[in-house]
C-alpha cells in the first residue's frame, strides 16, 4: 500500500522546483503538501509618513490582497458560489505584520493557501492539487512574479534605462517564470487569480506616491517610479461567447460534479479547457462524453468564457449537443 509523505515547502525555490515536477507528472503522487512560512509578500516603505505605520492607501493595498485570495478561492474551490460564507471568510483571513525602522509589512498567505489546499482534497488528484496550490502561491508571493510584473510596467510606461537594466531577468529567473506560465496554461483559472494579484501589486504602486522608496518582494523603486507605473488603467478580463463546433481532445474528472474538457474549435476559436457541470447527468451521459472524446465527434457547444488580452482564461460549457450524442449507440461494457 502506498503511503503519503509530507513535502515541506518553505521558499520560492522549493515551490517552483516541485511545481515543475508536478507539471511533468514526475512528483510523488502520494505526497502531501505542507507549507511553512511560504508564501509571503514583503513591502518596505521609506519616507516621512512611514515609521512602523501605514497610510490609508497602504491599508487598501492589503485589502486588495485579501480580495485576491477570496476570489481565488471562489474560482478554484467554491466554483458554484458567488460569495463566501462567513466561515470561509474567517478561514481565508490574510494577516500582515508591520515592523518599525521605516515600515516593513509582511503579508502572510500561508494559512489561506493551506485552507485552499485542504478544501481541494477529494476534488482533484494530488498532482492537480500540487499544481493549483503551488501555482497560486507563486502567483501571489514569488519574488520573480513581482519582478516580472514591475518589469512589464517599466517597459511599457517609463523610459528609465537604469531601472529596466535592474529589472532584467536572469536565466534562472526566466526559467522559474516559465514554470509559472506553464501552470497557468494547464490550469487556466490560475490566470484569473494572477490578474487579481496583479491588481493588488498595482495597489502597492498606487499607494507609494508619498514614499521616498518602496520595495516590493525585493524590487526597489522610488515613490515617483512606482506611481508612474501605476497610472494606466488596469487590464480586466472580458466576458465572451465562444459558441461553436468543437472536438473534445481530452477529459479530466476533478470531482463528481464537474468535468474539464480539452476543446479544439472547428470554427476558429482555438484550443482551451472548459468546465462542464455534471450534477444532473446520468452515468450514460458521462459515458457519452468519454465516447465523444474517443471518436473525436464534432459537437456544437454553447460556452461562456472570459478572455484576457485575447486569451481564454476561463470557460464553462452551458449548452451541450446531447441529442447528437444520444443518437449514437454506446458499446456495451464487457463483464
Amino acid at each position: 500500500m502506498a503511503t503519503s509523505r509530507k513535502k515541506v515547502i518553505t521558499s520560492d525555490e522549493e515551490a517552483l522546483a516541485l511545481l515543475e515536477k508536478a507539471l511533468q507528472e514526475q512528483g510523488n503522487p502520494n505526497s502531501v503538501l505542507q507549507l511553512e512560512g511560504w508564501p509571503t509578500v514583503s513591502i518596505k516603505l521609506k519616507g516621512a509618513n512611514y515609521d512602523g505605520t501605514i497610510t490609508a492607501g497602504t491599508a487598501q493595498a492589503l485589502i486588495d490582497y485579501q480580495k485576491a485570495v477570496e476570489h481565488a478561492y471562489l474560482q478554484l474551490v467554491a466554483t458554484g458560489s458567488k460569495k463566501l460564507t462567513l466561515q470561509e471568510k474567517r478561514q481565508l483571513v490574510v494577516t500582515a505584520k508591520v515592523e518599525k525602522g521605516s515600515t516593513l509589512l509582511t503579508i502572510d498567505l500561508n494559512e489561506a493557501l493551506t485552507q485552499i489546499a485542504t478544501q481541494l482534497i477529494g476534488k482533484m488528484s494530488p498532482n492537480e492539487i500540487t499544481i493549483i496550490v503551488l501555482g497560486l502561491g507563486a502567483i501571489a508571493g514569488a519574488s520573480v512574479v513581482a519582478k516580472a510584473f514591475v518589469k512589464e510596467r517599466s517597459e511599457r510606461l517609463t523610459k528609465d534605462a537604469e531601472l529596466q537594466g535592474r529589472l532584467a531577468l536572469s536565466k534562472e529567473e526566466t526559467k522559474r517564470l516559465e514554470v509559472v506560465t506553464q501552470a497557468m496554461k494547464q490550469q487556466p483559472r490560475l490566470t484569473l487569480a494572477k490578474e487579481e494579484f496583479d491588481d493588488a501589486r498595482d495597489g502597492v504602486l498606487r499607494s507609494s506616491a508619498d514614499a521616498d522608496s518602496v520595495e516590493l518582494d525585493g524590487v526597489v523603486l522610488t515613490g515617483q517610479q512606482a506611481t508612474t507605473m501605476a497610472r494606466q488603467p488596469r487590464t480586466k478580463s472580458e466576458d465572451a461567447q465562444l459558441n461553436g463546433v468543437y472536438i473534445i481532445t481530452g477529459v479530466t474528472w476533478p470531482s463528481e460534479v464537474e468535468v474539464f474538457l480539452d476543446l479544439r474549435s472547428v470554427d476558429g476559436n482555438g484550443e482551451f479547457k472548459a468546465s462542464l457541470s455534471t450534477e444532473s447527468l446520468l452515468q450514460r451521459d458521462k459515458d457519452l462524453i468519454a465516447k465523444a472524446e474517443w471518436d473525436r465527434t464534432p459537437l456544437y457547444l454553447s460556452i461562456n468564457a472570459k478572455k484576457l488580452r485575447g486569451e481564454v482564461v476561463s470557460a464553462a460549457v452551458v449548452g451541450f449537443d446531447w441529442e447528437k450524442l444520444r443518437a449514437r449507440p454506446i458499446p456495451r461494457r464487457r463483464r
